[in-house]
């Protein structure tokens, strides 16, 4: 028992050392989501041209160097990081679910009642961000390669965008549905045996 309140409790630490970065991540993106709407992106970036190399985030891009005003690229860099700053807190509250589950086990309490319901909506959230990632990495991919055609100063250009679709979610999501099974047995089990003492 002591040794899992120890794994417990250093789990935990670790977790909230994670969601301080988080914490920090987001708000440097915020930060420069707020820059970029109040200066404009052309002020962060050099001015004049931004070149772009062949393979950028999924692209495959014909040909190898093209050149885009910077002025009509940065809403595709304002999505893209507000889309970043999105998944950033979607990781942070995943791990505030993790962090709910583990407190009960740092008191030595595995089969408290909170645990069970907590990998439960741990269950949902993952299935509920997956998709969500799904369907955001998508949505940019095709943004962006628009905003790029539409930008690119040397005239028209064919994109090919490679989006494959990502369905890990669904396993692990299941996953964690048996466990919180498993441990609403056991939380009925420990019941039984406090009634019975």
């Amino acid at each position: 028992m002591e040794q899992m309140k120890k794994t417990a409790r250093g789990l935990d630490i670790f977790f909230k050392i994670s969601q301080i970065i988080c914490i920090v991540i987001m708000s440097v993106l915020a930060v420069l989501n707020i820059l970029g709407l109040l200066l404009g992106y052309d002020k962060l970036v050099e001015k004049g041209a931004l070149k772009m190399s062949a393979n950028i985030n999924g692209f495959i891009i014909n040909p190898e160097d093209l050149v885009f005003e910077v002025l009509e690229v940065r809403k595709a860099v304002l999505l893209m990081s507000a889309v970043g700053l999105v998944m950033v807190l979607t990781v942070w509250y995943g791990i505030r679910i993790i962090r709910k589950i583990l407190e009960p086990m740092k008191d030595g309490r595995p089969f408290d009642s909170s645990v069970s319901l907590n990998i439960r909506k741990m269950g949902w959230f993952t299935l509920g961000a997956g998709i969500l990632i799904n369907i955001f990495e998508a949505f940019v991919k095709t943004y962006v390669a628009q905003a790029m055609i539409s930008a690119n100063a040397n005239g028209p250009v064919e994109f090919a965008v490679s989006h494959q679709i990502n369905m890990d979610f669904i396993v692990f999501a299941f996953i964690l549905f048996l466990f919180s099974y498993i441990f609403r047995y056991g939380e009925e089990l420990q019941k039984l045996s406090d009634e019975t003492l």
